[in-house]
């Protein structure tokens, strides 16, 4: 995700930038279903951890990735929980762009 710096207070402020154009947190039930079968697909050849970006490690990708199918079950309608969701497809991208060669 690109950063932009802005100023406030005499200080800089790093803040992150919209997300990318084409990346929508609005998903149906059956995209979600999508997301999870294709991490379904995949869970045993996940690698053991992922850095998603710059200070964001998940330490234990394929225990993180099981949690969030709980999520998505219970609070996929849910906004207040768009941004968690979103991890699921964020951490897809990331693989994908890694090189990681799904089932």
């Amino acid at each position: 995700m690109a950063k932009k710096q802005v100023t406030g207070h005499g200080s800089q402020v790093t803040k992150l930038a919209p997300a990318a154009a084409g990346r929508s947190l609005k998903k149906t039930a059956s995209d979600w279903a999508e997301v999870v079968d294709w991490f379904k697909r995949n869970i045993d050849a996940l690698p053991a951890s992922l850095s998603l970006d710059e200070g964001f490690n998940i330490p234990d990708l394929p225990h993180t990735v099981r949690l969030y199918f709980d999520l998505v079950d219970r609070h996929a309608e849910h906004r207040g929980f768009a941004g968690q969701l979103n991890h699921l497809v964020r951490i897809r991208e990331k693989l994908l762009a890694d090189g990681f060669v799904a089932k």
